[in-house]
């Protein structure tokens, strides 16, 4: 290839084209996947983002809301919010979600994770927490949205011009970056809490292994 074929292309892009055809879809993947993340580093509102870890700081309980592809996350997520001294739950069945939503009290905050922001499962859960007195959060790729009208703060991970299915796909990684992005600045926050509760945590997994 002359230097005239090549002046322009990045070294990813040069090395994109020239791989084995038959990994062409893992190299689409990964690169949707990292620019999404990249993305949502760059993009992500300070302000809005600095508010929700305050809000979790000082809450009383925090419930992760999600349903589909969405589910996973918010589970993984109130595990290691757990891991680290917060109160947190992520039922889920979508009516136990509902329930749960109009248990929450003021003390309480309620983070949505939704990629379109407009599924009704979990449009109904966000609507009886913010009804309940909880602050709702959302997650989500879109600025505007049925979800971002009923959230009191809006942390948005949106991705680029991607055929839908791998919108969606990169999507989740976007998001998940910005779950453990918001767990790090609560454990910094609140470095004492953190530091017991991860010390439990530790001593039992250390029981769980050989």
């Amino acid at each position: 290839m002359s230097g005239a074929d090549t002046e322009g292309k990045s070294d990813g892009e040069e090395q994109a084209g020239s791989g084995d055809p038959r990994l062409t879809v893992l190299e689409q993947i990964t690169q949707a996947g990292a620019e999404s993340v990249r993305d949502a580093g760059a993009l992500v509102d300070p302000d809005a983002f600095d508010a929700v870890v305050e809000a979790i700081v000082g809450a009383r309980r925090v419930v992760f809301f999600g349903v589909g592809t969405s589910a996973p996350l918010c589970q993984d997520a109130a595990y290691r919010f757990s891991a680290i001294g917060v109160v947190a739950a992520a039922p889920a069945d979508a009516h136990v979600q509902h329930v749960q939503a109009r248990l929450l009290t003021a003390e309480d905050v309620c983070i949505v994770v939704s990629h379109t922001g407009s599924t009704r499962e979990t449009l109904t859960a966000a609507q009886a927490a913010g009804e309940a007195g909880a602050t709702v959060v959302a997650i989500t790729s879109f600025t505007t949205s049925p979800l971002t009208e009923l959230a009191d703060h809006v942390i948005v991970a949106g991705t680029r011009d991607l055929a839908l299915r791998l919108e969606a796909m990169a999507s989740r990684l976007a998001h998940l970056a910005l779950l453990d992005a918001l767990l790090v600045a609560v454990a910094g926050r609140d470095q004492g809490r953190s530091d017991a509760a991860l010390e439990l945590y530790m001593d039992v997994l250390g029981e769980h292994r050989l």
